[in-house]
């Protein structure tokens, strides 16, 4: 047969009877392997999974340029295709090389343009078909990679580009038409390869998110492609189709244009993966039921509370598990007596995916996640009225209020919870930016109705409802800094120092006469409403009734954790609010630059843990300096939020692009040990500083696991000086407890903190060096130490101590430190007196 002869092919009708058995089964075979091992391969194989499907799609390339059905066309397209894979792939460690899904897109066009190679030798072709063989796989395997990436930097627009991708796909065909002489073909031939063509295109942009989906999504435009199009044509139908399909396999840039990343079904429950704020989350259809990350400590506030309030030996019942982390955070905090019942099926093997800090898989052989037992035989109502009354002295609803906790909502309910828990404690956590108010409003009248008091405390937008008999005590088993050290990071990550710090939290407390009347199971519930976190204050605020009185409202104080977080985020919240919504049009580009570095400035020794504000230190300031180099911003505020330039704001649309577009931390199953996770966050690179901006807790601990065993050195003392607060100041002090190395704690003590309290032994033990650190400190126990230097014996200490004298609240207090000692006593006394409050 002729090759003009060959090109007389049939369109519509009787293309499923033209396709290749060899490449429909070898396409349904990488089809099978993509689907299936999206979630096992990937993340023990970086390398080989997406050489292999690159071998295979390029060996379908090759085979389908023959009529030939010998198996050395395909075995020299697998290997060479493999090779090319691995080589290519072996260089996209480095963010600033092109990312994966460029240089997988390469690889198929080497495999591919190797194949047309070694097809020639069963029909020998032109050099101009070879080389518009080669150009055209080339564009279409980067055409099939832009384009979804296009749709996630321009959004909907990029749908408009979807025919002109599709016509450049068609080019290249032309080119190879006109080259191999075949210029005669039909114009219905034409037609039908350019309708797949931006058809493939329209499949690839329409949910890139799901990498497990898209291989099934463009085969039938795969199969339509082969069976309307010229033999010549198939190498690039399928060379783009490998690099489109196969490219969301590693993560590339065409893979992840969505935020949410879904990891694993089960039935109605999915395990959901929050890029931009590392959270892992558990949803029953599209409801959002947990979620579990940095910025949603709510295990660990729940388990701090509980060990606050609780006896040893109390039984604690869990309703409803969630992700499941509360039963481990319950055993940090030393809690062991908890059974729990179930409020929906959601197998093990999900809520131990979701137990992860990051969203890849662990690997074979992995140490298994501890599961607690939960019987799914009956209702967990009906379990629940078989209890005794004052069986279990807490109870926690293991799931956040949401859409779907109907019967929560009821008096029937509280009544039971409050009947099983005697005169212990029942807490309903719920999210302040997701809860219905309307739901909450329910939940809120049936407490009030079931229950004696009740209370709302909150941590960011972590709440929780404490219902019991009485207030909670939450100094009643003694002091904090007493528990033990697993016990006390827990609190730190919940942001919780100390019983006043609990105290701090109690948002509002429930006044009955302020909410509707509550629902019975028997009356319908009110209609969803809106969710927003403005309309949950404002519910909360009524629900109190009567605002408290300022004098009865606990003041924190100087070394409180929580209000200093508070304070901190708030700062945080809305620096990066004002970042995202400068103007440059109105004030001029400059001055938004100037004024976004200015305010990522005021965050830099903290780390500047936003991706918004690593990304503003890259832009140039009033004088036209940034404070770090673009670049670098640029991949920083990409490992923290990888999301942040997909829709990036206008003010960051000049800094370059990172290449890859998955984030480092997307890289992650779970922590590193402590050691490694040490050496790892202790540098400046950009996963240095996304771990210390989405886990400061876990870093800052084991740096001072590291600590233990002798001196930091630098990196790692400025990693630990970002990372200081209060709390972890203190543990500081524990660790350099001795007085030969109680000075170190100087390194750490930032301008912002607190003086802590393993510092006051060096009034007498090293004066010099902390009369060097006191300047411009406004703490009380700062300004106490202060007053102990003025009255040194050493001429040279209060000659320093009279320095940071002038540039401190006593500036107006007159000091002289050569002057005669009664003036100096009178001078600290003064001092004193500035920051002595009645308790």
């Amino acid at each position: 047969m002729s090759r003009t002869e060959s090109s007389a092919l049939p369109h519509a009708v009787g293309m499923a009877a033209r396709t290749d058995p060899f490449v429909l089964a070898a396409w349904l075979l990488w089809c099978a392997v993509a689907g299936a091992g999206l979630g096992v391969v990937h993340g023990c194989c970086e390398v080989l999974w997406p050489a292999l499907l690159v071998s295979l799609g390029a060996a379908c390339c090759a085979r389908a340029l023959t009529e030939s059905a010998g198996g050395r066309t395909f075995l020299a397209g697998l290997v060479v295709a493999a090779v090319a894979a691995v080589a290519v792939l072996g260089l996209a460690r480095d963010a600033t090389w092109p990312g994966p899904a460029e240089l997988l897109a390469g690889a198929v066009a080497i495999g591919a343009a190797f194949g047309r190679i070694v097809g020639a030798r069963a029909a020998p072709r032109t050099s101009g078909e070879l080389a518009a063989a080669i150009a055209g796989a080339a564009l279409a395997a980067a055409a099939a990679h832009y384009t979804p990436l296009a749709w996630s930097w321009f959004g909907p627009q990029a749908v408009v580009a979807a025919p002109l991708f599709g016509l450049l796909l068609l080019l290249p065909l032309l080119a190879e038409e006109r080259a191999s002489g075949c210029a005669g073909a039909h114009p219905t031939d034409r037609l039908a390869v350019a309708v797949a063509l931006v058809a493939l295109v329209g499949l690839g942009l329409w949910g890139t998110d799901d990498a497990a989906a898209l291989p099934w999504r463009v085969a039938p435009a795969v199969l339509l492609l082969h069976g309307a199009a010229l033999p010549s044509r198939r190498l690039v139908a399928l060379g783009a189709v490998a690099a489109l399909a196969a490219a969301p396999m590693i993560g590339g840039g065409a893979a992840l244009p969505s935020r949410y990343t879904t990891l694993q079904r089960d039935g109605r429950a999915t395990a959901v993966y929050d890029r931009a704020t590392q959270e892992l989350q558990l949803r029953w259809d599209d409801v959002i039921l947990d979620g579990a990350g940095p910025d949603r400590p709510l295990p660990q506030l729940l388990a701090t509370l509980l060990r606050a309030a609780l006896l040893p030996g109390d039984r604690v019942l869990l309703v409803g598990l969630g992700c499941g982390r509360l039963p481990a955070a319950l055993a940090e905090a030393g809690i062991g007596e908890v059974d729990a019942l179930s409020l929906r099926a959601v197998s093990p093997a999900l809520r131990a995916r979701l137990q992860l800090d990051g969203p890849v898989p662990l690997p074979a052989g992995s140490a298994p996640v501890a599961m607690l037992p939960c019987a799914h035989d009956r209702p967990w109502r009906a379990q629940l009225r078989r209890l005794p009354a004052g069986s279990r002295q807490a109870i926690v609803i293991g799931e956040p209020l949401h859409e779907l906790a109907t019967a929560q909502v009821t008096f029937e309910v509280q009544r039971d919870l409050r009947r099983v828990a005697g005169a212990g404690l029942v807490l309903q956590p719920f999210w302040l930016d997701r809860v219905p108010c309307a739901r909450l409003q329910a939940l809120l009248a049936a407490a009030a109705a079931a229950h004696a008091w009740n209370g709302v405390f909150a941590v960011g937008d972590c709440g929780v409802l404490v219902s019991a008999g009485a207030p909670p005590d939450f100094a009643a088993r003694g002091a904090w800094s007493d528990w033990p050290a697993s016990a006390r990071w827990l609190a730190h990550r919940a942001h919780l120092g100390g019983a006043a710090d609990a105290d701090l939290a109690r948002l509002i407390v429930v006044d009955a006469a302020a909410v509707p009347a509550a629902v019975s199971e028997f009356d319908a519930l009110p209609a969803l409403g809106a969710v927003d976190r403005g309309e949950v204050l404002a519910l909360l605020a009524r629900a109190q009734g009567a605002p408290p009185d300022a004098a009865s409202l606990p003041r924190p104080a100087d070394d409180s954790l929580f209000a200093g977080w508070s304070r901190v985020e708030a700062e945080t919240r809305r620096a990066v609010a004002t970042i995202r919504t400068l103007d440059g049009e109105a004030l001029g580009m400059a001055a938004a630059w100037a004024r976004a570095q200015q305010l990522a400035a005021a965050s830099l020794p903290r780390g500047a843990p936003r991706a918004e504000l690593q990304a503003a230190l890259g832009l140039p300031g009033a004088d036209g300096v940034p404070l770090l180099d673009p670049g670098a911003a640029a991949l920083r505020a990409h490992s923290i939020d990888p999301t942040l330039f997909h829709e990036t704001p206008r003010i960051f649309a000049d800094l370059p692009r990172p290449k890859a577009s998955a984030g480092d931390l997307e890289d992650l199953a779970r922590l590193p040990e402590p050691d490694r996770l040490a050496e790892l966050a202790s540098g400046t690179d950009a996963f240095a500083t996304a771990l210390r901006a989405r886990f400061p807790s876990d870093c800052a601990r084991a740096l001072l696991a590291r600590l233990q065993a002798g001196p930091l050195d630098e990196g790692a003392s400025v990693a630990l000086r970002e990372l200081a607060d209060p709390f972890v100041l203190a543990e500081a002090g524990r660790v350099v407890g001795v007085p030969a190395r109680r000075a170190e704690l100087l390194a750490w003590w930032r301008g912002d903190l607190p003086m802590p309290v393993a510092l006051q032994p060096l009034v007498v033990e090293a004066p010099l060096r902390l009369a060097a650190a006191l300047p411009r400190r406004r703490d009380a126990r700062a300004m106490l130490a202060l007053a102990d230097l003025l009255l040194s014996d050493d001429l040279q200490v209060r000659i320093r101590a009279a320095a940071a004298l002038r540039d401190g609240p006593g500036a107006a207090i007159a000091y002289d430190p050569e002057g005669p000692p009664e003036q100096r006593i009178s001078a600290a006394a003064r001092l004193r007196s500035l920051h002595n409050r009645a308790p």
